[in-house]
């Protein structure tokens, strides 16, 4: 079977003691959510060896809108490997 760009909507904020299970994290896909102001957590668990890569966007860079028109915001992301094997 072939496997494509995956957008996946998530509907809630993932905490750190309850963060959302990436599933198959070695196929692409794009996950949308509410940023309200608290840390969202991933986590990521492979056997396989897989290239990582993040992006993330603000929806008025996502929609052409002018920084004038928006409030500034700040957005970091943090990974962490806490997989003894793979440091």
């Amino acid at each position: 079977s072939l496997f494509a760009h995956q957008p996946k909507l998530i509907n809630y904020s993932p905490s750190m003691n309850n963060p959302h299970q990436v599933v198959y994290p070695e196929i692409s896909k794009a996950y949308y959510s509410k940023l309200t102001g608290n840390a969202h957590y991933y986590r990521i668990d492979s056997k396989n060896e897989f290239v990582n890569y993040y992006r993330i966007s603000h929806l008025s860079y996502l929609l052409g809108l002018s920084s004038k028109t928006t409030q500034s915001t700040h957005i970091s992301l943090s990974v962490f490997n806490i997989n003894p094997l793979f440091m």
